[in-house]
């Protein structure tokens, strides 16, 4: 965006694919999230309550996490995935 004739820029992640879209509720399924952007020791990965940045592989292209075990309330739900890049959130 332009402001006082000056343009400004600013780094936005974004997530391309994220596969597979289904797990057991069981946990110990292997997701991978595709994109660019996501930053090694400043990404944060929360899916759904569960947040798996510790536990997550994190390279600039690719995220990939091993499901835990999900809690009731997510079974045959949409669960949302909030990606971190410091406070800015990666778009899908």
């Amino acid at each position: 965006h332009s402001h006082a004739g000056l343009l400004s820029y600013r780094f936005q992640a974004q997530i391309n694919r994220i596969f597979p879209v289904e797990g057991s509720i069981a946990g110990g399924t292997t997701i991978t999230i595709d994109g660019d952007g996501f930053l090694p020791g400043t990404t944060r990965l929360i899916v759904g309550s569960i947040d798996y940045t510790l536990s997550a592989t994190i390279t600039y292209t690719q995220i990939r996490f091993i499901s835990e075990a999900v809690p009731l309330l997510y079974i045959d739900q949409l669960i949302p995935i909030t990606i971190l890049i410091g406070t800015e959130p990666a778009v899908c």
